[in-house]
């Protein structure tokens, strides 16, 4: 269940976008459409969302997460009553102007970066918590990265801001450059922990196709305090590494140009890699996990493996945001495609012929959901989990995609902690 502060924050914004003028003239054919978009989210998140004004809106409105980052009930009140967009769903077309998503969401992370870089360096913990703020603001305008020149400038401010936070907080996290195939140069943010002494255990940590390299923050605090170092970086298609489209042959491009600086830095040990990844994100990794046996550990949390990707016809039965989402990994529009699953149906892992039921890797491996996800069925990740000869199965949640919440953290915690 979600926390008494989402439901809240759900209501403050419901009454403030009850108050903006596009909020009080919808047709019955736009009700219509945006109670199917409510639905969906609904399904998605296995019927968790506790807040109506959602079915205005075509992305995900991730308050409570989005304040945990650093945002505030000020931030909401002020910038969501300002997009009114020019759609059914207030935010779906999002062009760098006046009354968008992403327009508006920069003007008011301008507004606080322009407030940190003014504050004494004295007041060390206002500075501290105006970069947060700044870096979860650029989140939010970046969100959910769909390649424009205004996402992308956001995303790279938000990573700014994300470092200096970190240094105030006397926190090491570098930007680093990772080399992949074709001359083309990756992003990541490698996490240190404090009093680094020797070559330390690192684990690589991605998201899937709407969490960025910034969003990990709270969950990867733990392994930093247990003295080990994280790699945050994006999937191949995504964030700041879109450049690199996700695609038959390259799945687990990132995640090698992500081992290759490990193996190159004096301050890490190549022997004991751990990977992380989650939802559209166990595309890349589960043959990053075939290609690399000498990994320590992986955990594959509500990895996409197949599902939707050979059942194309599924899609309309998911968030809009979520499918146009994946299909940007893939540096495609999914509006502007006749024929979907001419690019998903090769990617899964049962068309590829894994779902043998032998074991392909000895690598071992967590495969970590709810009981009951759309995206990702309790089939599929037992699916997924026979591929390691050493392997678990783990299910927290009764529905959703993708389980929440201290007992799964602390499951994926214990799983790599014992073998690292």
């Amino acid at each position: 269940m979600m926390t008494n502060k989402l439901r809240y924050t759900a209501a403050a914004v419901t009454a403030l976008l009850l108050l903006h003028p596009s909020a009080q003239a919808q047709s019955s054919a736009t009700t219509t459409a945006n109670a199917t978009n409510l639905a969906q989210h609904q399904d998605f998140r296995g019927g968790q969302l506790e807040y109506s004004d959602q079915q205005s809106w075509y992305r995900e409105l991730r308050l409570s997460d989005w304040q945990q980052l650093g945002l505030t009930q000020d931030d909401l009140n002020q910038v969501l009553p300002r997009i009114h967009g020019t759609a059914a769903l207030r935010d779906q077309i999002n062009p760098n102007e006046n009354g968008f998503w992403t327009y508006e969401w920069s003007q008011q992370a301008q507004r606080i970066a322009a407030q940190a870089h003014a504050t004494p360096a004295s007041q060390q913990a206002q500075t501290l918590a105006l970069h947060q703020r700044a870096s979860a603001l650029f989140l939010v305008a970046s969100y959910p990265n769909h390649g424009s020149d205004a996402e992308r400038a956001a995303l790279q401010q938000s990573v700014q801001h994300y470092v200096r936070a970190s240094a105030l907080r006397q926190q090491r996290v570098d930007i680093v450059n990772m080399p992949a195939a074709n001359g083309i140069k990756l992003t990541g943010l490698l996490h240190l922990p404090t009093n680094i002494s020797a070559p330390v255990a690192t684990i690589l940590w991605t998201g899937g196709v709407d969490k960025t390299l910034v969003e990990h923050q709270h969950s990867l605090q733990r392994y930093l305090d247990s003295g080990y170092a994280v790699l945050t970086f994006d999937m191949p298609g995504g964030g700041l590494n879109e450049t690199l489209p996700l695609a038959v042959g390259n799945e687990a491009a990132a995640h090698n140009a992500a081992l290759a600086f490990v193996a190159q830095s004096p301050l890490l040990d190549a022997n004991r890699v751990a990977a992380l990844t989650s939802s559209g994100g166990g595309i890349s990794l589960m043959e990053f996990v075939l290609q690399n046996p000498s990994l320590k550990a992986s955990v594959a949390r509500c990895a996409l493996v197949d599902g939707v990707l050979t059942q194309p016809q599924k899609f309309k039965f998911l968030p809009k945001m979520s499918v146009d989402s994946l299909f940007a990994r893939f540096g495609l529009r999914f509006d502007e495609l006749s024929n979907p699953g001419s690019y998903s149906i090769p990617l899964s892992l049962k068309t590829k012929g894994y779902f043998d039921g032998k074991p392909h890797t000895q690598v071992p491996l967590l495969v970590i959901n709810t009981k009951a996800d759309r995206v990702a069925s309790p089939a599929d990740m037992h699916a997924t989990a026979a591929l390691s000869s050493d392997s678990e199965v783990a299910f927290f949640g009764d529905a959703g995609h993708c389980p929440e919440g201290p007992a799964a953290e602390a499951k994926i915690y214990d799983f790599i902690s014992s073998r690292l």
